[in-house]
């Protein structure tokens, strides 16, 4: 672990990279699932379930690939206080991309549920600063190196990235030639996402 002089910060860092950890992103994806699954609002759930499990595994295949070691010991998966002897590398950083899908997630929910700037913008910023304090704190305690959090923000953006393409609905229109000048296709999408956003 880091030198840190203030126990405040270190006690800061250490809640951070809590928010990063597999119960409380478990606990808070069961709930959006939950939610959503209340809610019959199936396209939430396949894009919930796809982001999460995609991003899961990619994390887990960069890992076996590069099998880089941590900065200090190795140390093995722990999941809701039990160890598991498998060992856990360092590259890419599992605390980040597990973060950074979750709140990339809420912000584009915040997206979908309201067109006010102002709590867009709120909802933006506040996941932005849960993520830089996630990302940071796992280099300041020590479990990684700042290469590592780079490559798991860049990776969990690319996929991301990949899952919108591939699920949303407005990306679905433009690759079947969705003309925004159409009126009734217009017409068609808008009312597809009134009807996604009322099971909100």
């Amino acid at each position: 672990m880091q030198t840190i002089n203030s126990p405040f910060l270190l006690g800061l860092m250490q809640g951070a990279t809590i928010i990063g950890s597999v119960e409380f992103i478990f606990v808070i994806s069961a709930a959006l699932m939950f939610t959503f699954l209340l809610r019959r609002n199936w396209y939430l759930v396949i894009f919930l379930s796809v982001l999460s499990a995609g991003g899961i595994v990619l994390n887990y295949v960069l890992k076996i690939l590069f099998q880089r070691a941590r900065p200090g010991e190795m140390t093995y998966i722990e999941l809701f206080g039990y160890s598991f002897e498998l060992a856990s590398y360092s590259f890419p950083s599992g605390h980040t991309m597990r973060t950074v899908l979750l709140f990339a997630f809420l912000i584009y929910l915040s997206f979908l549920l309201t067109k006010n700037y102002w709590v867009r913008f709120v909802s933006f910023v506040a996941a932005l600063v849960i993520i830089l304090s996630v990302a940071a704190s796992r280099v300041i305690v020590g479990a990684h190196y700042p290469s590592d959090i780079l490559a798991a923000v860049a990776a969990s953006i690319v996929w991301a990235g990949v899952c919108w393409y591939f699920i949303s609905d407005d990306f679905r229109h433009k690759r079947k030639g969705f003309n925004p000048k159409d009126t009734e296709a217009s017409q068609q999408l808008e009312e597809e996402q009134k009807e996604r956003q009322s099971y909100l």
